[in-house]
């Protein structure tokens, strides 16, 4: 389906979908990563991504680790069923 995501209004830059639950992932010169329903279009939650903007979003084939990387250098791993850093 075609949708809006909801909750920003920067530019987007980078986008992935979760293999195992088909959850679209979000992220660009707003530097936090969205968690979208596939569905429906709507935001399931937010987590901190990189200190600027986020260029690459990757997801391993088990849809078990997320990898962001930023404009500031960084990569930073993020776990997809908390959103929390690892």
């Amino acid at each position: 389906g075609l949708f809006t995501l909801s909750g920003t209004d920067q530019e987007v830059l980078a986008v992935a979908v979760n293999p195992a639950n088909g959850q679209v992932l979000a992220a660009g010169a707003d530097p936090l990563v969205s968690w979208y329903d596939a569905k429906t279009g709507e935001r399931a939650r937010r987590a901190g991504g990189p200190a600027t903007a986020a260029h690459e979003i990757a997801i391993d084939a088990k849809g078990a680790l997320v990898a962001v990387a930023g404009a500031d250098g960084t990569i930073r791993t993020l776990n997809p069923a908390s959103a929390a850093q690892v």
